[in-house]
Order: C-alpha cells, then sequence, then structure tokens
C-alpha cells in the first residue's frame, strides 16, 4: 500500500511543480522584483508542501477505511428467527464454574503462560445458577414461622410460595429486615393488597371493640341535662357526670374524667359527631361491620327519639367515649 501511495505522489509532486514553475516564469515578466523574489521564496515552496501534504492525507484515509470491514457475516443475517431463538436461549445468564484441570495447569505453567496479574484488575464476581427450588409447602391456616440464622424474606417466600409484599403486609412490616427468633405469620396464600387490608382492619376493629371496656352503668331520666335534647337522652341510655357541658364538649371532658375515647365503634359506646353548632350525641346500639346503629334524640325534632344506620368511620363522627 505504501509503494501504491508513493508512485502517486511522485508524479503529482512533480507535475505540481512544473506548474508553480510556469506561473513563477510568468509572473517574473509581469510583476515588480521584489514581489517576484517574495513569491518566488516563500509563497510557490510553500503552496507545494501544502498540496503535496494533503494527498498524502488523503490516501492515508483512503487506506484506514479500506482496512476497516463493517460488514455483517451473511451466516448471521440468514438465520431463521428459529435458530436465533435457540441460540438465545442456549445462553446461560450465570458464570460457569470452570474445573482446573492438573495436565493443562502443568502444561500453561511449563510454557510460561502465566503472567503476573495488573494491580488494578478485579476478579470476576461469579454469578452462580441457585439450585432447584422444591414446591411450596402447604398450609391449610395461617402458619407462625420462627425466623432462623441465614433466613431473608425472600427465602422464606420461595419455601413457602408467598410473595415478599404479602409476608410484609400480614406482619405490618416495613422494611425488609428480620432477625433469628422473629416470628412471622405466614398465610396460605398470596392475598391481593386490598384483602390484606381488609383482614388488617377486621382484625383492628375486633381488638379495639374487644379491649374497649364500656361504661355500662345506667343512666337516669333525672340526669343533669335539660329535657329534649341529645345530651339527656344519652344520659337516660349511659351514666353521664354532670357538667360536660355542650355535646362538641363531650369528648374532652369524658378524656379529663378519665374516659376511654377512640375512633372505633363498639356497642354501648357514645358516638360524638358534628351535626349541628353545639356538636351532637347519639348511643351505639349495635355495631355492623363498618355501619352502626345509633339512638338518639332531637334528630328529627326537639324531644322525639329516633334510630338511624351510620357508617362507622363517617367524617362527621369526631369519635366514641367507652
Amino acid at each position: 500500500m505504501e509503494d501504491k501511495i508513493l508512485n502517486q505522489v511522485v508524479p503529482f509532486a512533480k507535475k505540481t511543480y512544473g506548474k508553480l514553475e510556469l506561473i513563477q516564469k510568468k509572473l517574473k515578466n509581469r510583476t515588480p522584483d521584489g514581489v517576484k523574489n517574495f513569491v518566488g521564496k516563500f509563497i510557490l515552496p510553500y503552496m507545494a508542501i501544502f498540496l503535496i501534504g494533503g494527498f498524502v492525507l488523503a490516501a492515508n484515509f483512503a487506506h484506514a477505511a479500506e482496512n476497516t470491514n463493517f460488514m455483517v457475516s451473511d451466516e448471521v443475517m440468514d438465520l431463521e428467527p428459529a435458530e436465533v431463538a435457540n441460540v438465545v436461549n442456549s445462553v446461560s445468564t450465570y458464570t460457569p464454574i470452570v474445573q482446573a484441570d492438573p495436565i493443562q495447569v502443568a502444561l500453561a505453567m511449563q510454557n510460561n503462560d502465566f503472567v503476573e496479574k495488573p494491580k488494578d484488575v478485579f476478579e470476576t464476581v461469579i454469578t452462580e445458577q441457585p439450585k432447584e427450588v422444591t414446591a411450596p409447602v402447604v398450609r391449610k391456616s395461617t402458619t407462625n414461622y420462627v425466623v432462623k440464622d441465614g433466613d431473608t424474606l425472600s427465602s422464606i417466600g420461595w419455601t413457602y410460595g408467598l410473595k415478599i409484599a404479602t409476608i410484609k403486609a400480614t406482619n405490618n412490616l416495613t422494611s425488609d429486615s428480620i432477625k433469628p427468633g422473629q416470628t412471622l405469620k405466614l398465610p396460605t396464600a398470596d392475598l391481593s393488597p386490598a384483602a390484606i387490608k381488609l383482614a388488617a382492619d377486621k382484625a383492628s376493629k375486633k381488638k379495639v371493640a374487644g379491649a374497649k371496656t364500656v361504661n355500662r352503668a345506667p343512666g337516669s331520666s333525672n340526669n343533669a341535662y335539660p329535657y329534649g335534647w341529645c345530651t339527656y337522652y344519652v344520659a337516660t341510655r349511659r351514666y353521664v357526670p354532670a357538667h360536660w357541658g355542650d355535646a362538641k364538649s363531650w369528648l374532652s371532658s369524658a378524656q379529663r374524667a378519665g374516659y376511654s375515647t377512640g375512633r372505633e365503634p363498639a356497642a354501648g359506646a357514645i358516638v360524638v359527631t358534628t351535626e349541628s353548632w353545639w356538636g351532637h350525641v347519639a348511643y351505639v346500639e349495635s355495631v355492623h361491620g363498618d355501619s352502626i346503629t345509633i339512638s338518639e334524640m332531637n334528630a328529627v325534632g326537639w324531644g322525639i327519639k329516633s334510630s338511624r344506620v351510620l357508617s362507622a368511620h363517617a367524617s362527621k363522627i369526631r369519635g366514641y367515649i367507652y
């Protein structure tokens, strides 16, 4: 390739220099002596050098492009889609564990094939293919599992056929961290987020309703509250200390008097709402899921007793007094 370039460059240089000499002769008769000397000594020689250099540079680029192969093998391009799929599926995503062959090692040492590893080269991280996972453990009811050393939420999930999200939601976990000795509840199968929340809500309501001791001391028609109002009626069903004030102040008054209050319904509790400027109170007759049946006075008319069904967590409900 170099000889080819020289064979092209040399004639071109001679031809170019001949043209430059001709130009110099023509200028010699037409320009002043100072200009003739300047052109002859500086401009023409440098022009020749630049032209020759440019031609050599272009030839080198052509040589580099000729030796660069951007063609894709026809054999690869002609593969059928099924063949491509077979090739892709046959490639493992895990690094194979290569067993050392003593004979090959000895030959390599004899041929000085081993060289010192540069200090800036890192070890290859081996991604070993996991062992085959056995069938998940089948359970007919929720199981209490005690975490052992080496357990993770992922490994427990594989063993019992549960998603990590299900285990975390069932056990109210906020992170993936678990420790040996910790007890986890494992449901029989994966639950949807809505089902998990519903089960948690039911457990919470059952716990609260069972844990709250409702003051069932009977009230009296001769109580401290004026007849015909909601406060009077509730005080006839439950004992209510005097001077709790208007209905809107009953929650704070009950807390100061040592009564238990909360947001969960319970039969026999007093429910406090925001249904008037003075507030409103009623007596909880029963609880059915997320609804409550209440009895009250002055809801449909002054001094009139009535009943209705409300959502246990309606926005109008400020809380319950147990």
